[in-house]
């Protein structure tokens, strides 16, 4: 036999023993719970919030935000007067939307969803 040949480990494997299976079984477990908790508590305030008489404003405060740094491929979007909530429906008096050569103008639109769509 060469000295570079194979010899078996001296050392046994150790095998994980029950009670440290038990704890990693309570970490996922407890993990689980905590992250299932923030999604739904996440979920429930982002309904309540969309329910809100100001939600559409601020949405679309948003939207005009996030255009404004994509201007160039998404194009501009200007509102006037818009009211009501994400879920309820949304009401704007005027909007403005650019995009190079081309222009949408639009006053008094109205978006009502159906209540199935929630």
């Amino acid at each position: 036999m060469s000295a570079t040949d194979e010899t078996p480990s001296t050392q046994p494997e150790t095998a994980p023993t029950p009670r440290s299976q038990r704890r990693v079984a309570r970490f996922v477990v407890r993990s689980l719970a905590v992250l299932l908790v923030v999604v739904g508590t996440t979920l429930a305030t982002t309904w309540w919030w969309a329910g809100t008489p100001g939600s559409a404003a601020q949405a679309v405060g948003w939207a005009v935000r996030w255009m404004e740094r994509r201007a160039d491929t998404v194009g501009t979007l200007r509102t006037q007067g818009v009211e009501g909530s994400v879920r309820g429906g949304v009401r704007v008096a005027a909007l403005d939307w650019h995009r190079g050569a081309l222009a949408v103008h639009a006053e008094g639109v109205v978006l009502q969803w159906d209540d199935a769509l929630w």
